[in-house]
């Protein structure tokens, strides 16, 4: 069966052209894959996808993670298409662990955008890294609803310091399909740098996923706003001097035990 790659080229632009070109090869993309266990019921039954799930990405979403029994559809193909997702998103993992996280990430921003670009609900995860900045663990934090997810600094410090991690990123989605960040965002943002401060624990970037993409306050420069404007108190100072000292005593601890 021939499968054409793109959509109906006299489509045009406007927002539902572009809605119909992006279903067209979404459509064409399911069918390829579903053709070597389908042939000529691959673009019926890639339409039928489509119509349920929207989008090739929402569905690799579903068929990665979720339950493919409550799904009334060809056991065989679901089996298909859910080894078919996971490899996908196993693929996007691998990619990721094999080099640092750094803004502005290609493979980071994929692997985000795949594992819960589509979800409806806002979840807030935090990537653990260590001093070369490759991931030690990637940790859901709290999960809440379609527009506000409740997160707390000392949560996320305290599985920096359980992780012994030196450096992490923060990831939220946002459910509405728009990744730029709101105000409350970027207080958040500022929130929990000054919580870290103390622990030299160094936020790398913040990112909102969404079905409209990935956006960094790094790379917009609210990171470096949220660190200059973020709020300190008298006793800062004191606690980073704190740390080091509680620091040292567990250094000279360890040396003499080892003596002994």
């Amino acid at each position: 069966m021939g499968v054409p790659a793109i959509g109906n080229p006299d489509l045009g632009d406007n927002p539902y052209q572009t809605e119909a070109k992006n279903r067209i090869r979404d459509v064409n993309a399911i069918a390829q894959i579903m053709e070597p266990i389908l042939g000529d019921a691959s673009k019926s039954e890639a339409e039928k996808l489509v119509s349920k799930f929207r989008s090739i990405r929402e569905l690799f979403h579903f068929f990665a993670h979720a339950d493919v029994g409550s799904l009334n559809f060809n056991t065989a193909v679901s089996r298909y298409l859910q080894v078919v997702a996971r490899s996908f998103s196993y693929t996007l993992e691998r990619e990721m662990l094999n080099g640092p996280v750094l803004p502005g990430s290609r493979a980071v921003h994929e692997y985000l955008f795949n594992s819960y670009g589509a979800e409806e609900n806002e979840i807030f995860r935090v990537l653990f890294l260590d001093a070369a900045n490759r991931l030690i663990q990637d940790n859901v934090m709290a999960t809440g609803t379609v527009d506000r997810v409740n997160i707390h600094a000392r949560h996320v410090i305290r599985d920096a310091l359980d992780l012994n991690a030196v450096a992490i990123v923060l990831v939220h989605n946002h459910p509405s399909g728009d990744p730029r960040p709101s105000r409350a965002d970027v207080a958040l943002t500022r929130n929990i740098i000054a919580a870290c401060a103390p622990f030299d624990l160094r936020i790398v970037d913040h990112l909102i996923v969404a079905s409209g993409g990935v956006s960094s306050l790094k790379e917009m420069g609210l990171l470096a706003a949220a660190e200059k404007s973020a709020p300190s108190s008298p006793s800062q100072t004191h606690d980073r001097e704190a740390v080091s000292t509680l620091s040292g005593c567990f250094r000279a601890l360890l040396q003499t035990m080892r003596k002994m």
